[in-house]
C-alpha cells in the first residue's frame, strides 16, 4: 500500500463510521422516545388508579350511609 492509495482505503471506513454513528444516534433517539412514552403511560395509569380509589371510597361511604339510613327505620318497624 502506497501513501497515495491510503486515502482510497480510508474513505469506506469513514463512510462506515458515519453510518454506524447515525445508527447509534437513531437508536438512542428511539430509546428516549420509548422511555418517555412508557413514563407518560405510567403517569396516566397512576392517575386512573387514584381516581378509581377515590371513587371506590366515595361509593363505600355512600353504601354505609344508605344502609344505615335504611336499617334504622326497618329496625324500628321490625322491633329489633
Amino acid at each position: 500500500m502506497t501513501a497515495s492509495s491510503w486515502p482510497l482505503y480510508r474513505a469506506p471506513f469513514y463512510a462506515l463510521a458515519a453510518v454506524v454513528s447515525l445508527a447509534c444516534l437513531l437508536w438512542v433517539y428511539q430509546r428516549g422516545r420509548e422511555i418517555r412514552r412508557r413514563r407518560r403511560a405510567q403517569r396516566q395509569l397512576q392517575i386512573a388508579r387514584d381516581r378509581a380509589d377515590r371513587e371506590n371510597q366515595a361509593k363505600s361511604r355512600w353504601v354505609a350511609t344508605v344502609s344505615h339510613e335504611i336499617r334504622n327505620p326497618v329496625n324500628a318497624i321490625a322491633g329489633n
